[in-house]
């Protein structure tokens, strides 16, 4: 089996250390994992260490600082919002924060 993985992370920190731990795991399942990352980074280092496919392919981060968020309700205000990078973003009205 392969899984592709796309990852937001530019760091080797938690998220990107859990995901290493776990393409490992997988890995003595017989699984073949490919991962997409935006930049070069300690985790793509640590991915070419441990012969785990890559790719660096510039992708948007998933939640625009432009985003009105509301700390009462827990909720993101619905729009159309553009990222640092000029892509744009679709907030749904039932996007809530637990």
């Amino acid at each position: 089996m392969n899984i592709l993985f796309v990852t937001h992370n530019d760091n080797f920190q938690g998220s990107s250390r859990s995901l290493l731990s776990l393409i490992q795991g997988l890995e003595s399942c017989g699984v073949t994992s490919f991962v997409v990352n935006p930049v070069k980074s300690a985790f793509t280092d640590a991915l070419k260490n441990e012969g785990i496919q890559y790719a660096i392919l510039p992708i948007p981060w998933w939640v625009p600082e432009a985003y009105s968020f509301d700390v009462k309700s827990g909720t993101f205000q619905e729009g159309i919002y553009v990222d640092a990078r000029g892509y744009p973003v679709i907030v749904p009205s039932k996007w809530t924060v637990n």
